[in-house]
């Protein structure tokens, strides 16, 4: 697995490449915890156009990684969601996340919704 990182306007823009599962969960947790620990604020956006699959361990880092950016007063989004957006609804978590359909979309709301 790998894990793709890129900055927009103060966005961090996460990646994941392939599936998120098993051992892979482990790159992304460090990955994320790293970058949401380098900023005062963490905006995030995942970008989910690259990944196939995902688990509940992927899902608990992405819950996680949501407790954590809004506890330090930022904002978390997704996007691109085609293949995994089915295991989102059944499991009620879409609703947790603000979802964009568009890049520069996403990046202007992250940085206003904190």
């Amino acid at each position: 697995m790998d894990t793709r990182v890129r900055f927009q306007d103060g966005v961090v823009i996460v990646e994941p490449v392939s599936r998120l599962i098993g051992a892979s969960i482990v790159e992304l947790r460090d990955t994320l915890y790293s970058e949401i620990g380098r900023h005062t604020s963490p905006h995030i956006l995942f970008d989910f156009h690259r990944t196939r699959r995902i688990d509940s361990g992927g899902l608990g880092v992405l819950l996680n990684a949501l407790a954590l950016v809004k506890k330090r007063g930022g904002s978390l989004g997704v996007m691109n969601l085609s293949k995994i957006k089915s295991l989102l609804m059944q499991g009620h978590l879409l609703r947790c996340f603000e979802h964009y359909d568009e890049e520069h979309t996403a990046v202007s709301c992250l940085l206003h919704a904190a």
